[in-house]
């Protein structure tokens, strides 16, 4: 299952540190194709949320900077650290 992305919070983060999205694709390990879709679709899966969570030295318990708002978080019905992370 596919999670929301809040995808200007996402190409605000790598703006700052003045990456292209061919080099978050490099040090996240996600392909550039990937990253492409995640910014323009605003949805990625659990394992590139992770990846990305990685690479902006986050983990999927603490806030996420990209991830879906608290205001607009709905139960997805996962367990663990993803629990109420799915919009």
């Amino acid at each position: 299952m596919d999670m929301k992305v809040d995808s200007q919070k996402l190409i605000q983060l790598r703006n700052a540190r003045a990456w292209s999205q061919q080099h978050l694709a490099d040090v996240s390990g996600l392909s550039l194709r990937t990253i492409q879709r995640i910014e323009k679709t605003q949805s990625a899966s659990h394992d590139s949320i992770g990846a990305l969570a990685s690479v902006f030295e986050t983990t999927p318990d603490a806030p996420f900077p990209f991830f879906c708002s608290p205001a607009n978080r709905a139960p997805c019905g996962r367990t663990g650290a993803w629990a109420g992370r799915c919009c």
